[in-house]
């Protein structure tokens, strides 16, 4: 278990200077991150992610069934009912998250697809004039 943890901390210690998004090249960048692009990224993460963590609890569920209907002793009942617990459990944070994230995407206006549909942003539009390199302009049609 400690081994785990310690493998987790590293994979989020190295992953969380990507959440800063601290890199800007000024004059270069041709669009944008706002939150709403981000929670548009964490909302396609999800999507994909989530079926097969839902697939994966309900297996464990199933083969923690499997187990207990064949145990022969009650120690092994006793696992085995755990097992299904903490798979119900696991299947239950797993849709709740599942739904929070629907709920945000769905209050904010954020498309499955990262973009934000509902609102008109300016976006920047470069040209090769120093020393601005372009400007903010909303996109036709907005």
């Amino acid at each position: 278990m400690k081994k785990m943890f310690r493998v987790l901390g590293g994979a989020v210690a190295f992953a969380l200077p990507s959440l800063a998004l601290a890199q800007n090249n000024v004059g270069t960048q041709l669009n944008t991150t706002d939150a709403f692009d981000l929670l548009g990224t964490i909302s396609n993460i999800f999507g994909v992610v989530i079926p097969i963590l839902v697939t994966l609890a309900v297996i464990y569920i199933i083969v923690g069934v499997i187990k207990y209907a064949t145990a022969s002793d009650d120690e092994t009942q006793a696992t085995a009912r755990k097992s299904i617990l903490h798979g119900i459990i696991a299947l239950f944070v797993i849709v709740s998250i599942w739904g929070l994230v629907a709920v945000l995407s769905s209050t904010f206006d954020i498309a499955q697809n990262g973009n934000n549909l509902g609102v008109c942003q300016e976006v920047f539009v470069p040209d090769n004039v120093p020393p601005d390199y372009g400007s903010f302009q909303l996109p036709p049609g907005c």
